[in-house]
């Protein structure tokens, strides 16, 4: 394959996507990729995002865009359910995939879609993309460093945003457990491989999961909503290094605290925060303090990430655009760098794991 390489979006619409902060700056930010297509559930509407984003080709039909022989690069940017049939689709035309986390809805269809990936030998990236964070690295550079000696535990607390006393008809999807698209799936599950990716993984857990609003105020319609989705989730658990760790995430936003994450070691310990409750994209703000400081300092993390445009910085789109980077030497060089499928997998039996361990009302071992 030769740059660039050739990319189709889908979920592309031009005024109510993540795709259009996140996906589509960060593709026509990098030389390596040509945006060709676009699709949307309205004609209308794809072709004002084609128009809008540069792309030649615009669809209804999503599957029209991933069998069309000028598409290289399949990006799945829509709602969770939708995930599994179009994947599939794609990677059974050939094509190489970029899909938004979740991967399925459920363990159980991950696994399909990471088994055919394998089986059509081609390149997978999945949008855990706080993996590529230059602060969520820094921070695993000092962890990995001994900065902070032994770690000994990890303590994080922060709120979800979805799953608050409101939400919108959009949105309401994320209410009910059913479709895979819930704070634990999604902003649990972000916030998860986020500190385990820093701090190495999980080998045993206890869990809880509450639903303590039983239903949402729906703002463009005034209509309520039952809540089957949980939205309070408290882990904790061992990692492989020992220390211990725990997880509290709270439904909405907060008054007091929407993200702090404290890592105490023998030798030092860190505090990272970060303006909106997000360890996967954003800026953080991380504190260190070692030996025999009282105080913790400021730890400078350069924003600079090979082959990303300055422009990109601080936004939704930076860490998306290091992905993208990632995947493209995969496809065209052969290498392993972007967080694929598999590893997909991996975080959904974790989540798995999680509510097993609620269902039976004890301490698990995680990642069977």
């Amino acid at each position: 394959m030769t740059v660039p390489i050739r990319v189709g979006l889908i979920g592309a619409n031009p005024e109510q996507s993540w795709a259009s902060v996140s996906h589509l700056p960060a593709i026509q930010a990098l030389p390596q990729f040509q945006l060709v297509a676009v699709s949307t559930t309205r004609q209308d509407t794809a072709e004002q995002a084609a128009k809008r984003f540069g792309a030649s080709l615009a669809f209804h039909d999503a599957h029209d865009l991933v069998t069309h022989p000028d598409v290289d690069l399949v990006t799945v940017a829509v709602k969770v359910p939708q995930h599994c049939e179009l994947v599939l689709a794609a990677l059974n035309a050939g094509k190489h995939v970029y899909c938004e986390w979740p991967l399925g809805n459920g363990l159980e269809q991950s696994i399909e879609m990471a088994a055919l990936a394998r089986k059509k030998n081609v390149r997978t990236a999945i949008g855990l993309q706080g993996r590529a964070s230059p602060w969520l690295n820094k921070i695993r550079e000092l962890v990995a460093d001994g900065k902070l000696g032994r770690i000994l535990s990890s303590t994080v607390i922060a709120s979800g945003v979805i799953l608050g006393p409101t939400t919108t008809t959009r949105s309401s999807y994320l209410l009910d457990r059913r479709n895979g698209a819930t704070m634990l799936t999604i902003m649990f599950g972000h916030l998860l491989d986020a500190v385990l990716y820093a701090l190495g993984d999980v080998t045993e857990l206890s869990s809880l999961l509450a639903t303590q609003r039983k239903e949402a105020r729906v703002t463009d319609t005034g209509a309520t909503m039952p809540v089957t989705a949980s939205d309070q989730i408290i882990v904790s658990g061992q990692l492989k290094s020992g220390a211990v760790a725990s997880f509290h995430m709270r439904g909405g936003m907060s008054r007091a605290t929407n993200l702090r994450w404290e890592v105490n070691g023998t030798e030092g310990d860190l505090l990272v925060t970060a303006d909106d409750p997000y360890l996967h994209f954003g800026r953080l703000h991380v504190k260190i303090g070692q030996g025999t400081a009282t105080i913790l300092e400021d730890v400078p993390v350069s924003e600079d990430a090979a082959g990303v445009p300055a422009q990109l910085r601080g936004g939704p789109a930076f860490n998306v655009a290091c992905q993208y980077v990632q995947l493209a030497k995969d496809i065209l060089e052969g290498t392993h760098l972007c967080v694929d499928f598999d590893a997909a997998v991996q975080r959904h039996r974790l989540l798995d794991d999680i509510e097993r361990s609620h269902g039976l009302g004890r301490r698990v071992a995680a990642n069977r």
